[in-house]
Parts: C-alpha cells; structure tokens; sequence
C-alpha cells in the first residue's frame, strides 16, 4: 500500500539557520531554484512490531546571498509505503516554490506528488498500483503546469496536470531502452499531449541506438553510451562513457556539441538548472555556465551524496562525522 501526506512544519525564521542534517543511511535528493531549495529523504521506519518505508521533501529557504540559509526545513510532501525500500526520489522545484516528488522501489511505483496549492494542499499527479506499472522516470515544471514521464521497460508515458486539476495522459512505446529527460521546454523528450512521438535515434552504442531528446538532435554524436541525459533550458546535456573516460556534453543544435568535462572518475552526480551545470566527481564539484568548459569549483571534505544547481549556486550534501553521530550535511557554493 502507497500514500501521500502533506505535512506542514511552521514559519521559518528570519535569522540565519545552521545548515541542515538528514541521517546518515538517508537516500537524498535535491532541487534548488531562486532562493528555496528542496530536500528529498528515502528510508526505513523500524517500529516495535514493524517496519514501513517512507520518502520525505522538505524545503528551506536560503539567505539573501543563497549561500547560507535562512531558516530551518519545513516538512512538505511524505510517501509511505510497506512494500520495500524506496529510491531517491525524483524532484523538481518551480520558481514560484512548488514541489514535485516522484518515489518508487524495485518491482514496484510509487506516486508523483504535488505540492502544494494556495491552501497547503497536495495533489497527486500519478499513481499506479499495478505490478508493471510504470515508475517516475523524470519531473518537471512548465510554467504552472506539473509534468511526469513514467515508464516500465519500452512503455512509456507522460503527464501533465494543470492547476486547475485537469489531467492529460499520452502513452507511447519506445523502440528502444535508453535514458531519457524531460525538461520545461519545447526539447523535452515529449512535446505534449497530442504530439508525443518517440525520441529520434542519434548516438549508437554497443548496445544499440541511444535516444536523445528530440528530432532536433539527430546529428552524429560521439561514439560511447549515453549513461544520463538531462534538460537545460532549450538543450540537452548528456553524460558519455567511453571506455574509461567520461564525458559530458551540451548539445545545442542539429550536430551541435560543446564537451563540457572529460574525466577518467566516474561523477557522483550531475546537476543542471538554468545555464548552470555542475558534476560531483569525488570530492571535487565542477561547475560552469552556458557552452563553457567545467573548472573547479568547491571541494567537499567527503565524497557529494547529492547534488543541484540553479544560476550561480550549487548545493550538495556530504557526509560528516562517524558511527552513531554521522550524518549528510547541506553545503552551499558559488558557480565558476
């Protein structure tokens, strides 16, 4: 059984906040957007006679600067679930501070949520109880409208919900298993109900053909699999295995690519938002702007759990100390 609740904490205070904590064995997500930024929490529940699983968002308010924090964590959306451990969660975060959170496990979805309305409401934006259902694959915001794609295998979907609660669904069937992205833009994996059309085929791999994001982009690209794609606005950034190196790439136009990072480590994560992309490799976090190479940004003091950027900002969490008093720490930074 699967559930959503919306839980909020009260008004944040206008003094600076220490920066916040989530336990140690937390599967952690972020999003970050203007000055809120969202905290995703994927982990067990052990009670005297049972044990449940539950995903928690939580948002907090940055300072004036964005690099500190102006308050502590509200509790926002909570996903429970019995069934198993639930991934890190899929977030997106809007300008304007909504929230969507995606949660799933192995051999099964969990729903998409939205949060919240004018009156501090959630609204569910997909939810499937069916064995093969599919799971949250990527979220976003297109202006006030919230859009999910969700898939199983080579069948797939996307959803928008407006904010007057009307839904459109368009189902579809991929010829191919590759990573997709969906972003707020018209370069989204899907242009909207009433044209959804399968990604077109650009880059090929040793295990077949590797979709990117739109008709657009059908030009050669380099050889190797596409591992991660995400959306940035009106272009693509995708993460490319080679070998033993990796590569990050802007695509912008028809056979248009800018390589933005070469690495023999694999990242940690990668993060776009705006103009902006940062990747955690180890301990350091590349970042950059626009069609530029990354350079060294911040260092974190352990190895990033979790990463996001917007603009000019980055945020990631790493963990501090040891045994029982461990835990992942938010820590905010500057793009190069």
């Amino acid at each position: 059984m699967l559930c959503a609740a919306a839980c909020l904490a009260g008004a944040t205070v206008a003094s600076a906040a220490p920066a916040p904590t989530i336990g140690a064995k937390e599967r952690p997500a972020l999003a970050l957007s203007g000055r809120a930024l969202a905290i995703a929490e994927s982990g067990a529940v052990k009670l005297p006679t049972f044990a449940y699983h539950r995903t928690r968002v939580s948002t907090v308010r940055l300072s004036r600067n964005r690099l500190g924090f102006g308050g502590r964590p509200q509790r926002k959306i909570v996903i429970r679930t019995s069934i198993g451990p639930l991934a890190s969660a899929k977030l997106a975060l809007s300008r304007q501070g909504a929230i969507l959170a995606g949660a799933g496990g192995r051999g099964f979805a969990g729903p998409v949520v939205w949060c919240c309305t004018a009156d501090g409401e959630e609204r569910v934006v997909y939810s499937d109880g069916r064995p093969d259902a599919g799971k949250p694959i990527s979220l976003a915001f297109q202006g006030s409208t919230a859009r999910a794609l969700v898939g199983s295998g080579r069948n797939l979907a996307i959803l928008e919900r407006e904010r007057d609660g009307t839904v459109h669904r368009e189902d579809f069937t991929a010829t191919t298993f590759a990573p997709y992205a969906l972003g707020a833009t018209r370069l989204a994996s899907i242009n909207g109900p009433g044209s959804a059309t399968a990604p077109t085929f650009a880059i090929s791999a040793r295990n077949g053909p590797i979709a990117l994001p739109s008709a657009l982009f059908a030009g050669p690209g380099p050889n190797g699999r596409i591992t991660g794609m995400w959306m940035d606005g009106d272009s693509v950034v995708a993460l490319v295995r080679r070998g033993r190196l990796w590569e990050l790439y802007r695509y912008t136009a028809p056979e248009r690519r800018r390589l933005l990072l070469r690495s023999t480590t694999r990242p940690r994560g990668v993060a776009v938002g705006r103009g902006a992309v940062a990747v955690a490799a180890e301990r350091t976090i590349w970042t950059g702007r626009g069609n530029r190479r990354l350079r060294k940004g911040p260092r974190a003091t352990t190895p990033v759990t979790a990463l996001a950027v917007d603009v000019d900002r980055v945020a990631w969490l790493e963990r501090r100390g040891r045994g029982a008093k461990a835990v992942q720490r938010l820590r905010m930074g500057r793009v190069r």
